[in-house]
């Protein structure tokens, strides 16, 4: 069989990656590529059962994590920007009582409402502050999500020697095609897509907390006018301490999911990879000539750009604790009222 043919049908063998291809299945891998009896040996050893074991253990328990921190996040940023509206209120209750002529009898009502509303909120946040920084989700998720990650490069990289030792001609470019499709391909596909995800999100939340900010003016400057007819307007100036503790709150969404710096990340690991993806056609024509270690070569060089983006996201957990810890120290200050 010529160069061309048996590359075409390793290519053929292995298939063209699919959407759910991130999923490593080893036994669903061993069924459809029944066929092919050199692949099946590398997915035989119990060595390599365990490894994806172990990464469907650790992305699961990431996963979990994941979901409970976004979930208590989500409750801590709006509780802590909910205490310090109601605290702004209670603040600016006097001169809007006056704005409006109300009974006394009604103001303590609500001056009363909005401590107890203040109070709930700052210690309802706290709470939900504390689930997700230092040791708690935050740290639960990113330590699970790395010890997935290393053991998903380990299988390959470890199917990777197992086929090298066997210096077979078609097994290396049946791994080799099995690598691009389940590794490759799902990397680069994963970090094309949150590159774009966090890029939007991250715009999304300067835009809004710039709109914020923009009301915040507009607030200052009505309530400066109008305070010169009669001084109980200003105290409309506190609807834009609320306006700006909204900007507060989008601008500590940014600065614990870092979408920005997730998006540059993300955007720099994609282009490595894509420039790797483009010297396939070079490693394979090396393989098919015998030069079998640019199998492992290429698995390395793919997976180093991974690893070293995996370890800056690990990285990055003081920065982000650091933005968690300031939510705690908003929430501390209603709290202490």
């Amino acid at each position: 069989m010529s160069e061309k043919n048996i590359n075409t049908a390793c290519f053929d063998l292995i298939g063209e990656t699919k959407p759910d291809d991130y999923i490593l299945d080893i036994e669903e891998h061993r069924r459809r590529y029944q066929q092919v009896p050199e692949l099946v040996e590398l997915l035989s050893p119990e060595s390599i059962k365990l490894g994806v074991s172990e990464y469907h253990h650790w992305d699961k328990k990431a996963l979990d994590a994941q979901a409970i921190f976004n979930k208590w996040q989500k409750r801590g940023l709006w509780l802590t920007f909910l205490a310090a509206a109601f605290g702004i209120m209670l603040a600016s209750y006097s001169g809007i009582s006056a704005l409006l002529d109300l009974s006394e009898a009604y103001s303590n009502y609500v001056v009363a409402l909005l401590m107890v509303l203040t109070v709930s909120a700052a210690g309802l946040g706290s709470v939900a502050v504390s689930q997700i920084g230092g040791s708690g989700f935050l740290g639960e998720w990113m330590q699970n999500r790395s010890k997935a990650e290393n053991e998903r490069l380990a299988y390959f990289r470890d199917l990777g020697a197992l086929a090298l030792a066997k210096g077979e001609q078609k097994t290396c470019l049946l791994m080799f095609y099995y690598f691009v499709r389940y590794q490759l391909d799902i990397q680069l596909n994963y970090y094309t897509s949150k590159s774009d995800f966090h890029k939007l999100k991250g715009r999304k939340l300067n835009i809004g907390a710039s709109v914020a900010l923009g009301v915040v003016a507009i607030i200052n400057g009505l309530s400066g006018a109008l305070g010169i007819t009669d001084l109980a307007w200003t105290s409309m100036a506190g609807f834009a301490l609320i306006a700006n503790a909204y900007a507060s709150m989008l601008t500590n969404q940014e600065s614990v999911n870092q979408h920005n710096r997730n998006a540059a990340r993300y955007q720099s690991t994609r282009d490595i990879l894509f420039n790797l993806k483009k010297e396939s056609d070079a490693v394979v024509g090396g393989i098919a000539d015998g030069n079998f270690d640019l199998l492992t070569t290429f698995i390395d060089a793919v997976q180093e750009p991974i690893s070293a983006e995996n370890r800056q996201w690990v990285a990055n957990f003081d920065d982000r604790n650091t933005a968690i810890g300031k939510l705690k120290e908003s929430l501390q200050k209603h709290t202490d009222k």
